[in-house]
């Protein structure tokens, strides 16, 4: 098992040099600590802020609004990047949750191949939004009346309330 490779960069310092609007920051960082400069994974924890805090809302607008416009024709200039990310801080230490990315997995199988079979031009969130858009009864009733077999109906019901 390989490990995992310790960053050059400390977080918790760049966290709060971006916060504290450090433009010079990225200045002073050694050459190994550059290459541990990840824009991508700041721009991610600058968006977000717990739920007690006021800013909660001005972290996503102005880190979308400021960083993510143009961010890939950018990428070659990770100082301008970084100094954007600074414009996106609060002044002072602020609490940043990682916010993970979505599973693309499905956890219902069976389930997304019998909505797509009755609806098959459905994109992944529209399936996601016509699967919220069920209780269990409700479900089951649309299962019912798609003239499955027994055995059939049971299966996807079950897949269904695995996750429900």
């Amino acid at each position: 098992m390989a490990k995992a490779k310790k960053s050059d960069l400390d977080l918790t310092k760049t966290l709060n040099a971006l916060d504290n609007s450090g433009v010079d920051y990225y200045n002073d960082l050694t050459p190994e600590e550059r290459k541990s400069y990840s824009p991508l994974v700041l721009m991610r924890y600058m968006s977000s802020l717990g739920d007690q805090s006021k800013n909660q809302h001005y972290a996503i607008l102005a880190t979308n609004d400021i960083v993510n416009i143009g961010f890939w024709n950018l990428s070659k200039h990770p100082e301008l990047q970084h100094q954007l990310l600074c414009l996106t801080g609060v002044g002072g230490r602020q609490y940043r949750p990682w916010i993970s990315a979505k599973s693309k997995r499905s956890q219902t199988k069976l389930v997304d191949a019998f909505i797509l079979e009755i609806y098959p031009w459905l994109n992944s969130d529209e399936l996601e939004l016509m699967k919220s858009s069920h209780n269990t009864e409700s479900f089951t009733k649309f299962v019912m009346s798609a003239g499955k077999s027994d055995s059939e109906s049971k299966a996807i019901i079950d897949d269904w309330k695995k996750v429900r």
